[in-house]
């Protein structure tokens, strides 16, 4: 039945109301303030009407009748501002005395049957269950998921037996607990979500846990193991890693001086700022980890994927294979197109394996453990050890270094090679230019320089006349040039993981500097606030570093490309390489020889200097880098922008 509001409150106001009824307009009265507007004035009315109705009664003469059904504006103000304070803070089910039973809607079964009640058990079959408690406590049940309505009058509680429950408070009205065997999340006014986990087969560090994130307001968290209070925004699971090795460090015995040490180790603040520490480096290793298996798996997967599309086109027109030189051109340019594909994923890979890690207390309460170990006395170590392999608390960081690697392996697997613009599709020839390609591959005067220089080597060597004919065709000027454009791309990846170190080293030294004279200046400026802390600077440091991560990366590749294109002009790293495939033809007395003549032409394949080149123009990124605090540090007070803030 769908009632209008006005004949809902006209029930309510005459006695008649069921008690759907009553919840229903209950409802309405906290969401809508019209509603609970009309009913205030409504509910002054006709108090007003009774009061003058049951004088009547008494009154002699129609004129001292008439008198007295005039209503009094402060009489009818007075009666309105009562009800208004009544149902505003009381609520309409408080202010008629009458609490609303549990009750449940969607997709639900009562294990044994029976009415809803306390003590009913609810499971969510089908779909999502909604128990509404009070009134004012609503919660949503996952399908799958089972709960145990318990609390009483204004102090209503559930326990969540399994599964996921979204729960939601009004402020003001009473509390509201879930309970769980592991711990409870007490409110007097939030919105959250709670869900149970059972880990299975090796994980089972903790056996049944609480996963409890906070959507609005704070929610106390507690249990055997301690408690903690969480904020909007952030997510815990119990209980914390933290209190399963403070359990594991308390049965060695420990001293009290020791013990208070690891105490302040493993404290819930120290370990929430250790979660964020940890998933800056976790992050850091999964992006060498990817792309270390892109720069691996690249060569090897894409001319399989390349060379197909590439002979289909040539066979078409009839013509040959293409040269070694036009080969190692377009290797160059499907790594170059392939590579703007691929760090898009190695990115993605590294931002969510970091953030899975390093919300999983498995991986946390490993590292954790590492960290206490190196502070145990010698004597309490194998104790300790035996204590966390009892706990079952694996090292799983060498599982998620392999997902990365196994994320962009796959990804390679799937990258169809897209040749436009790299192979003319109607004459078969290589056309992309030294220019698109931001590297002078082609430079005919170098080769013939030193195919002139090795030969010199090699006919100042006592070879037969079979060893020599096997070299010469390594001399010619294509080969050179395909060994520059191999070089490239081999150097270039080298140099960028050069420049990404120098990066990671440099910017925590000079940044805090950076960090504070601009901070400083914001709060001199406004005469608020002394110098930021060491915590202040570390936080500021950290949201600038993620604000400028993707214009840092783009520097680095721009940087690795400028260099490598650099290292190709040097004839003696070019003639290096285009030795190797020589070496292969020679014994190991003539390889020495070789070798030595080499090293008396000055052709030693140094690289050196290129490193150095790197590290002094990333040192000049860093100097002229003037970090953004807009949104970090707030220029009307001069204080830290928190991230609920920033969102």
């Amino acid at each position: 039945m769908n009632d209008t509001h006005e004949s809902l409150i006209a029930r309510y106001l005459n006695g008649t109301s069921a008690a759907a009824d009553m919840r229903r307009l209950d409802e309405l009265v906290r969401t809508d303030e019209a509603v609970r507007r009309e009913l205030v004035l409504a509910s002054a009315l006709d108090a007003n009407l009774r009061d003058c109705l049951a004088e009547e009664t008494d009154a002699v003469g129609a004129d001292d009748s008439a008198r007295k059904l005039q209503w009094s504006p402060m009489r009818v103000w007075s009666v309105a501002a009562a009800a208004a304070v009544l149902l505003i803070s009381a609520g309409l089910v408080l202010l008629v005395g009458h609490y609303p039973d549990p009750e449940v809607t969607g997709a639900f079964r009562i294990v044994g049957g029976g009415p809803v009640q306390r003590g009913s058990v609810v499971v969510a079959e089908g779909g999502t269950a909604r128990v509404v408690l009070g009134g004012y406590c609503k919660v949503s049940l996952e399908s799958g998921s089972s709960l145990q309505i318990a609390g009483t009058k204004r102090a209503e509680e559930v326990v969540l037996h399994q599964g996921r429950a979204t729960c939601q408070a009004d402020r003001d009205v009473g509390t509201f607990a879930v309970r769980s065997d592991v711990g409870s999340v007490s409110v007097t006014g939030t919105q959250f979500a709670v869900k149970m986990i059972e880990d299975k087969g090796d994980h089972d560090m903790f056996g049944k846990r609480m996963a409890v994130s906070v959507l609005t307001g704070a929610v106390l968290i507690s249990g055997t193991w301690g408690e903690m209070t969480l904020q909007a925004g952030q997510t815990a699971t119990t209980p914390p890693p933290e209190a399963v090795l403070r359990k594991i460090v308390s049965d060695l015995s420990v001293t009290a001086v020791d013990q208070k040490k690891l105490n302040q180790l493993l404290s819930t603040q120290r370990v929430r700022a250790f979660r964020s520490k940890f998933h800056k480096t976790l992050r850091s290793e999964l992006f060498d980890a990817a792309q270390k298996t892109l720069s691996t798996t690249m060569p090897k997967i894409m001319p399989k994927k390349v060379s197909p599309k590439i002979r289909a086109i040539r066979m078409k027109l009839r013509a040959g294979p293409p040269k070694a030189a036009d080969i190692a051109r377009i290797r160059v340019a499907m790594q170059q197109r392939t590579r703007v594909v691929m760090m898009q994923v190695i990115h993605k890979t590294a931002d969510e394996l970091a953030d899975k890690g390093a919300a999983d207390d498995h991986l946390i309460a490993s590292v954790l453990a590492k960290e206490v170990r190196a502070k145990l006395p010698g004597e309490k170590i194998v104790a300790f050890d035996a204590a966390v392999k009892a706990a079952k608390i694996p090292d799983s960081k060498p599982e998620y270094l392999a997902q990365a690697r196994r994320r962009v392996e796959e990804a390679m697997n799937n990258y169809d090679p897209d040749i436009t613009g790299i192979i003319d599709t109607k004459t078969g020839k290589v056309i992309v230019s030294d220019g698109q390609l931001g590297a002078a591959l082609r430079n005919p005067a170098a080769d013939k320089r030193i195919a002139g220089q090795l030969g010199g080597v090699v006919a100042g060597l006592d070879l037969p006349q079979t060893t020599r004919k096997k070299i010469a065709p390594l001399l010619s000027p294509g080969k050179i040039e395909a060994h520059r454009a191999t070089y490239y791309t081999a150097i270039r990846g080298r140099l960028f993981d050069a420049a990404r170190k120098r990066l990671q080293t440099e910017m925590p030294k000079k940044m805090p500097d950076k960090v504070q004279k601009k901070v400083m200046a914001i709060r001199t400026r406004l005469k608020a606030g002394g110098p930021p802390s060491a915590d202040e600077l570390a936080q500021i440091q950290n949201a600038v570093m993620d604000k400028t991560r993707m214009g840092m990366m783009h520097l680095l590749h721009q940087t690795a490309d400028n260099a490598a294109a650099d290292a190709i002009k040097d004839e003696n790293l070019i003639a290096a390489v285009a030795a190797g495939p020589i070496r292969g033809k020679l014994n190991p007395t003539q390889t020495k020889t070789f070798n030595a003549a080499l090293i008396k032409a000055g052709v030693t394949g140094d690289e050196s200097k290129c490193v150095a080149k790197i590290a002094k123009k990333i040192d000049a990124i860093i100097d002229a880098h003037d970090p953004d605090l807009s949104g970090i540090v707030d220029s009307k007070t001069g204080g830290i922008i928190t991230p609920d803030d920033r969102k």
